[in-house]
């Protein structure tokens, strides 16, 4: 599945607020781990494929 290559990571040290209540930003950085999985053959290690934005709620 290509969920298992994926990876977020959440920067928490800019998010003043994070882990309370009420609306927080923040950077989040995703990572697709694609090369070698590709048809088409490996792409170089800094090749950029998407840019992604995020929508994480809670209740």
């Amino acid at each position: 599945s290509w969920t298992s290559l994926l990876l977020i990571t959440i920067n928490t040290n800019n998010a003043a607020g994070f882990g309370g209540a009420g609306n927080v930003v923040f950077d989040v950085s995703a990572t697709l781990d694609v090369l070698g999985n590709l048809n088409l053959g490996a792409l170089p290690t800094n090749t950029k494929i998407a840019d992604v934005t995020f929508t994480i709620a809670s209740i």
